[in-house]
């Protein structure tokens, strides 16, 4: 895991106050694409970068179905979806982007339209 960019989440999540909560500690690790399960959450930066370096990253078997759930919205099978489509099917999914999120989706997007391959990349990431 790159230092600085666990930092750049860690800054992110902590904003001001400088420590993040056990859900903000969750959520930054998660971020990161780190699987945020075992980890006792909450604390400084020192904390937040002795649990990145230690969290495991995904699996194999994640990616496969991060790769299924993908095509699910490639409904044609072009290899393209509509980027403002997604971010509304998050939200319906129950699961919605926030405005970083959401605007990093919509920057992937050419014409409005966001590569699989491009989307898988920046999700597995």
């Amino acid at each position: 895991m790159d230092q600085s960019e666990a930092t750049n989440a860690f800054n992110l999540y902590a904003g001001k106050k400088g420590s993040l909560t056990t859900q903000e500690f969750k959520d930054a690790l998660a971020a990161l694409g780190l699987n945020p399960s075992g980890t006792s959450g909450g604390g400084d930066l020192n904390a937040f970068l002795s649990a990145a370096s230690s969290a495991k990253g995904p699996t194999d078997s994640d990616n496969d179905k991060l790769k299924v759930a993908i095509t699910v919205f490639d409904k044609a099978g072009m290899g393209f979806i509509a980027a403002e489509e997604f971010v509304k099917q998050a939200k319906i999914l129950g699961d919605p982007l926030n405005e970083v999120e959401a605007q990093a989706m919509l920057a992937l997007a050419k014409d409005g339209k966001i590569k699989t391959t491009d989307l898988f990349n920046e999700l597995s990431n």
